[in-house]
C-alpha cells in the first residue's frame, strides 16, 4: 500500500490519470474537457507520446492562466 505517486514511480499503477482542458470565450464563457480516466499499458522503455514545449510566456503569475504552445506526438501504429 502506498500513494499513488510511490505506485506510479514504481510502475505498479496502469492509471495515468484524467485529462482536463478549460477555456474562456470570446465573452468570457467557459469552456471545459474532462476525459474519464486514461488507462495506461505495459510500461516500457518506448515512449508512446511525445510532448514538447514549443512555446511558453517569459513570466508565469501562479493562480493566473497563461497560454503556451505544445506539440503532441504519437509514436504509436494505433
Amino acid at each position: 500500500e502506498g500513494s499513488v505517486v510511490q505506485q506510479i514511480l514504481q510502475g505498479s499503477s496502469s492509471t495515468l490519470g484524467k485529462l482536463e482542458i478549460q477555456w474562456r470565450l470570446n465573452l468570457g464563457e467557459p469552456g471545459r474537457l474532462q476525459t474519464q480516466q486514461i488507462l495506461g499499458g505495459e510500461t516500457s522503455n518506448k515512449q508512446d507520446v511525445g510532448v514538447t514545449l514549443m512555446a511558453l510566456p517569459g513570466r508565469i503569475v501562479l493562480e493566473e492562466p497563461f497560454i503556451l504552445q505544445c506539440q503532441v506526438t504519437n509514436h504509436t501504429q494505433r
